[in-house]
């Protein structure tokens, strides 16, 4: 009687399983995981593969050894594959799919799948919902029930006496390096003899930096380095109260941690480690007995120099200090810093400017916090010019309530750095328009989204620009004036604009007319003949235009025919290119004529064009394979 059961089952399974096609399961779980789970199954790594009541079960071999469960849903004219793994995604993974594709190929190559009962322990372990770290876990706490190294170490210590205890220790630290250096820390420390410990741990931390750290996730090999006993040494000593010893150690590692950190390629362990020493050293400096003048100096220095973020607890130094006193001396040596920058242009200019604005960030604060606040704007000013710090400038002025300065300074940084730095001029752009808003300037705004269009051309500058006409009642005089630019590469004194426009950039040559802008308004505004009218100048005239399926998009209701020629192209073009992932995108358009065809019953001329594509490319099996997404071709 079971074993009818257990064939009904197959039996059962094999018929559900015939009404799903390739297509269904891509949907179910989308083209990367059908992909990989093709992977998965061709490289063998489904193992006891079997039929049980609820459907297949079988064990992956991936990352670990994950237990995957393929059923159907129940009570459902059409029931739908379910999946359960104890992998990390539970449900729908290359595991599945790789049981799926394990038993399909089982059928047709005439192999037995043997059958399990309810009572097989992985359908326990997928019922409870177990994961592979839970299954780990129950494992460790089975282990930590059974054995109690504590308790059975110290019955089997308290046997021996205190002089048979001192020998045991002195013969195993003898033969355990790591023991031996940890047990001299101690006695170093208990004895008061600091400048031995603070001379072992500049050793230790040399020693360490003498070779990179490395590790590969590839082979799981590599050298990571091992920062605990500098940190421990750090903080037996800040507990012991030496905290300047500590500070001196701090400034060791320090200015060593850069050049080392660089080196490394270890996804960060070697740095996480540094900050944690570095941590504890800020924590030192806080209480040790420097100046405040020189702790503040450190501090502020280590921040300036971390670019890796190393000095988290810095700030806690910086934010302790409020003498003003101390502030205005850490302001007088950075002016002298700052000074020392030079300021001609050369090839590291992005360097210097990015130190310029640290060092006078800095200096700022420090004229804040010392009430020389009247000092801060000259700097800003200054800085400006140099560096094109027009922002930093711009909103000190709006917080001091300068907004005619700050408009003014707007306007001076946009002619400074012209088209050289479009992000700032953008930002600049958009806050004079947000001060021309607030006094009621709207041919004001309008310039700057004249001016903004003229820059950088496109369906977003032209949005804003129509959206500014609207308070200047000249909507359709904007249109025109910029539709006009977009065609010919002209733009008249209009508008707000006083002068006709003439490119600065003699370097940044564009071709008129701007196609691609003139289809993504064309687009917005659904003129679909006007996209198709320029779609065919575009690539008429042989330009460089990239936007094919764009419009073959657009217009697929109105010029079917235009449209199916478009993508069989950009098919065509991809299958030529011999690779998987042009496979995968030819077939995506595709995908696309086969619905243009259907839409217009055209089902025989697409049948014909598939089968033109698969005699054409019979030599490209991955292609081949590809096509199944395209029919109703069942899993078996």
């Amino acid at each position: 009687m079971k074993n009818l059961l257990r064939k009904n089952n197959k039996m059962k399974f094999e018929k559900q399983l015939k009404n799903i096609s390739w297509n269904k399961l891509e949907r179910l779980v989308g083209p990367q995981i059908l992909q990989r789970g093709e992977n998965y199954f061709k490289k063998g790594k489904v193992r006891n593969l079997a039929v049980c009541s609820e459907g297949l079960i079988a064990n992956v071999i991936g990352s670990d050894d994950y237990i995957t469960l393929v059923s159907f849903e129940e009570n459902r004219d059409n029931p739908e594959l379910q999946f359960q793994c104890t992998c990390p995604y539970g449900s729908g993974c290359k595991h599945s799919i790789a049981v799926v594709l394990a038993y399909i190929d089982s059928i047709k190559k005439g192999k037995h799948v043997p059958e399990v009962s309810s009572s097989d322990n992985r359908l326990k372990q997928i019922k409870e919902g177990r994961r592979r770290d839970d299954l780990e876990e129950d494992f460790m706490n089975e282990m930590s029930v059974k054995t109690n190294p504590v308790k059975d170490i110290s019955e089997y210590l308290a046997k021996y006496s205190k002089e048979a205890l001192i020998e045991m220790i002195i013969k195993l630290s003898a033969s355990h390096p790591n023991l031996q250096e940890e047990l001299m820390d101690l006695s170093r420390l208990s004895s008061g003899k600091t400048t031995e410990i603070a001379s072992s741990i500049r050793k230790e931390i040399s020693s360490i930096m003498s070779e990179p750290a490395w590790h590969s996730h590839w082979s799981d090999e590599g050298n990571l380095a091992d920062f605990s006993r500098v940190e421990k040494n750090l903080l037996n000593l800040c507990n012991k109260g030496d905290y300047d010893i500590v500070v001196e150690l701090t400034k060791f590692l320090f200015e060593r941690a850069y050049t080392y950190i660089e080196q490394c390629n270890d996804d960060g362990n070697s740095a996480c480690q540094i900050t944690e020493c570095l941590n504890i050293g800020f924590r030192a400096l806080k209480n040790s007995t420097l100046p405040d003048f020189e702790k503040l100096l450190f501090a502020i220095s280590s921040q300036l120099e971390d670019d890796y973020d190393l000095c988290q607890e810095a700030s806690e130094v910086i934010d302790s200090i409020h003498d003003k006193n101390v502030w205005s001396k850490i302001a007088d040596h950075f002016y002298k810093q700052l000074k020392t920058i030079p300021t001609q242009e050369n090839e590291d200019g992005f360097i210097r400017n990015y130190q310029r604005d640290k060092i006078s960030n800095i200096l700022a604060h420090a004229l804040s916090q010392s009430e020389r606040t009247d000092e801060i704007l000259p700097i800003y000013e200054n800085e400006a010019k140099i560096t094109g710090s027009w922002e930093r400038l711009v909103f000190f002025l709006i917080e001091n309530n300068q907004p005619e300065k700050a408009r003014a300074a707007a306007e001076e940084g946009i002619k400074i750095i012209g088209k050289n730095w479009p992000g700032i001029t953008n930002s600049l752009r958009t806050t004079i328009a947000n001060l021309a808003a607030k006094q009621g300037d709207f041919y004001g705004i309008l310039l700057l989204k004249q001016e903004d269009f003229l820059d950088r051309p496109g369906l977003s500058s032209f949005e804003a620009l129509l959206e500014a006409a609207i308070k200047t009642n000249n909507v359709e005089e904007m249109k025109s004036w910029a539709l006009h630019y977009l065609e010919t590469g002209k733009a008249p004194a209009k508008g707000a604009l006083n002068k006709a426009y003439q490119p600065e950039d003699k370097f940044h040559h564009r071709e008129f007319p701007q196609y691609q802008v003139l289809i993504d308004i064309a687009e917005k505004e659904k003129r679909v003949d006007d996209v198709w009218s320029l779609y065919q100048a575009a690539t008429n005239k042989k330009k460089y235009f990239n936007s094919h399926a764009q419009v073959a998009q657009i217009i697929k209701d109105k010029y079917p025919e235009e449209s199916l020629k478009i993508y069989q192209k950009l098919a065509e073009d991809l299958i030529a290119e011999t690779n998987s992932s042009a496979y995968t995108s030819a077939v995506d358009y595709l995908k696309k004529v086969q619905k243009i065809y259907i839409k217009a019953k055209r089902t025989k001329e697409w049948t014909q064009y598939l089968e033109h594509l698969k005699n054409e490319n019979k030599r490209k099996p991955r292609f081949i394979k590809e096509l199944r997404r395209l029919s109703d071709e069942k899993l078996l």
